[in-house]
């Protein structure tokens, strides 16, 4: 068993006691000081005063030795003159050769306590008597009385004032410098170090008393969108504001703490039963993901972002302070990869996947430096005509042991890392610099589509430039460039969305809206957005045939997009007959294995140089699902008299 150390000593602490030793000293050394000054002076100046005297007298009594026997009268006399000026309460004897007492002045002692100085009287050069003068030193000791009570006085005083002024001061000052060293400065939160410290007494404890302990590792989702798009200030006050609601969220005797940027943890009270703390912390998740789920305000733009927790409990998770925040920063981290917005609690499978992740991370590191990605591209097709109108810009990784990696397995980890801007910039530079020369080398305008991530949108200003200079280093005309952004990006801030795209538009290049249907788009925004093309998701292009539904609904697509002004592209044909019922709806471009699958460059090349298109025009337009959508929007016209399609007319935007 270890034994506790003992803490250390405090300023305060030692300033303190020797305060009050310093003061206690210096009330008994200024009145010793002056009883021993006093005491000095007095023995010196009646010793001095006694010599002369002495001298005096001795000298009369040589010149009159008969006064000894015969003038006793005289000799007193002479001795009181003598002592002329002499302090009251001062004896003057003078005692004979016997030590007789000739003569004094006053028969009565002194007030006790006394100094007394005896000096020998010489007649050529032989004692003769003595001469003894008494003073008392009462008064002496009376002065020194009154200035230790002076002198102690003081010293209280200054202790006083030592106590409830400098002391105050210090122990205040040494309170803020803990808390500032316990705590976060911008929350007022516990900072990591206060609260490891925290769940090793708990856990501790909970040894002791065979009880459990919880931790929840809280980590902000899209929390670096709010510092790029609205600043620091915004960041920070949104900080703030999570922090009171996670206060809100916890329980009495919980702890809640900012370990870092946009983590947070929270140290459930210790509960009887693993099982029991696991339940109270599910439940304690779930308020925090509903709090942070909320939206948020700075000066009046409204923001949301949300929360991935993860959850550990001592001694069935771990058995140390270390591993419990280990593992709930593991679960966490598998929160956030199961879709954000939700929390977990730590299985030991998460270790291995965790182990997995930081390979993939290091992998992705060296791929980066050392240039293991290429582009695929995937043709883009006139859906009536067949011809091939430029392609779409696919990322993949050449992995040196597991060979072509799918965007879908690294895009998120890029965006994590956040090595998603350097990479992106690489893919615009590199799709728009092979697509100016395939331009020049058939003399067509070739397009080339590319998708933009949410953290390279939410770099506003700084993404408009990139996307200036790389039009400029490659040469590539801005028309011939289109940025994909995804619904969700745009819906999630307009005002900003909106102004940044406009910037993008006077560059010149063309804007589409990825993944269209399955967001949650507000169609005044559409309206207001400078959009040239809607993407029609491969989800409703899937059941395109067995639904008529999703007929309906891609009609609907394809005339909201052409009323605004845009042109519209349907993603995932893989069928003829999907391709034909698209052309029928009008649509205007599609992509999918069909079509056309995503091949690397030089596969590409080889396609454009051979001018075939990759599938053949639609002569005349087909009948598409006439019976469900005869019953649905009304008798369908014959083939070849227009639309095939007799569907309501389009709400106006």
């Amino acid at each position: 068993m270890t034994s506790a150390k003992r803490p250390l000593r405090s300023a305060a602490y030692w300033l303190d006691h020797v305060a009050v030793w310093l003061m206690l000293a210096v009330a008994a050394a200024v009145p010793l000081t002056y009883a021993v000054a006093q005491f000095q002076y007095e023995k010196g100046t009646l010793a001095t005063t006694a010599q002369t005297r002495s001298y005096l007298l001795a000298q009369y009594i040589a010149r009159n030795p008969q006064y000894w026997q015969f003038e006793e009268a005289r000799l007193v006399g002479f001795v009181n003159d003598s002592m002329l000026g002499a302090q009251p309460g001062e004896r003057r004897r003078v005692l004979d050769a016997k030590g007789q007492v000739a003569v004094e002045n006053v028969p009565q002692a002194p007030p006790r306590p006394l100094i007394e100085v005896a000096l020998t009287l010489y007649d050529a050069g032989r004692p003769v008597g003595n001469l003894v003068v008494e003073r008392s030193i009462r008064p002496l000791v009376l002065g020194t009385a009154l200035v230790s009570a002076a002198s102690l006085a003081i010293a209280l005083l200054l202790i006083w004032l030592i106590k409830s002024v400098l002391l105050h001061a210090l122990r205040q000052s040494e309170s803020d410098l803990r808390f500032r060293a316990e705590h976060d400065t911008l929350t007022s939160l516990p900072n990591r170090e206060h609260f490891r410290t925290r769940v090793v007494a708990a856990i501790e404890q909970a040894a002791q008393a065979r009880t459990a302990v919880a931790v929840l590792f809280i980590d902000l989702d899209h929390f670096k969108a709010i510092n790029d798009a609205l600043g620091h200030d915004a960041g920070d006050a949104t900080l703030c504001e999570v922090a009171q609601r996670l206060r809100s969220t916890i329980r009495q005797g919980d702890m809640v703490a900012r370990l870092s940027g946009d983590e947070f943890a929270i140290l459930l009270d210790v509960t009887h039963d693993a099982e029991v703390a696991a339940g109270v912390a599910r439940e304690v998740a779930s308020g925090v993901v509903t709090q942070c789920g909320r939206p948020f305000s700075f000066e009046g733009q409204v923001h949301r972002i949300g929360a991935s927790v993860g959850i550990a409990v001592y001694p069935s998770d771990a058995d140390t302070a270390d591993a419990l925040l280990a593992h709930a920063d593991t679960a966490m981290l598998n929160a956030k990869r199961a879709g954000r917005g939700k929390h977990l609690r730590y299985a030991p499978a998460m270790q291995e996947a965790q182990r997995a992740r930081l390979e993939l991370e290091g992998d992705l590191r060296v791929a980066v430096a050392e240039g293991q990605f290429l582009l695929h591209y995937q043709p883009l097709i006139d859906l009536a005509s067949g011809q091939l109108l430029g392609s779409e810009a696919l990322l993949r990784w050449q992995h040196p042991q597991r060979g072509l990696v799918p965007p879908i397995e690294f895009i998120t980890v890029l965006e994590e890392m956040g090595l998603i801007a350097e990479v992106g910039r690489w893919v615009m530079q590199r799709a728009c610099c092979v697509t100016a020369r395939w331009s020049h080398e058939h003399g067509r305008a070739l397009k080339v589509a590319v998708n933009v991530s949410p953290l390279q949108f939410a770099q506003g200003e700084a993404f408009v430039e990139t996307v200036r200079a790389v039009l400029a280093e490659t040469g590539l005309p801005p028309q011939q460039l289109q940025l994909e952004l995804t619904e969700g990006l745009l819906m999630s801030q307009s005002e900003q969305s909106l102004a940044l795209m406009h910037q993008l538009r006077a560059l010149g290049v063309s804007l589409a809206i990825d993944d269209f249907g399955t967001g949650y788009s507000s169609l005044a925004y559409l309206r207001s957005f400078p959009v040239d093309t809607l993407k029609i998701d491969r989800s409703f292009i899937r059941d395109l045939g067995p639904r008529p539904e999703h007929i309906t609904l891609v009609y609907a697509i394809v005339q909201l997009g052409h009323n605004l002004g845009m042109k519209v592209t349907a993603e995932g044909i893989e069928t003829a007959e999907q391709r034909s019922q698209l052309a029928d709806l009008r649509c205007d471009t599609g992509q999918g294995y069909f079509l056309g699958r995503p091949v690397p460059e030089e596969v590409y090349a080889r396609l454009l140089a051979s001018g075939e298109p990759l599938v053949p025009a639609i002569v005349a337009p087909v009948v598409v699902q006439a019976a469900v959508l005869a019953a649905a929007s009304g008798p369908v016209p014959a083939a070849g008299t227009g639309p095939t399609l007799s569907m309501p007319e389009p709400v106006p935007v």
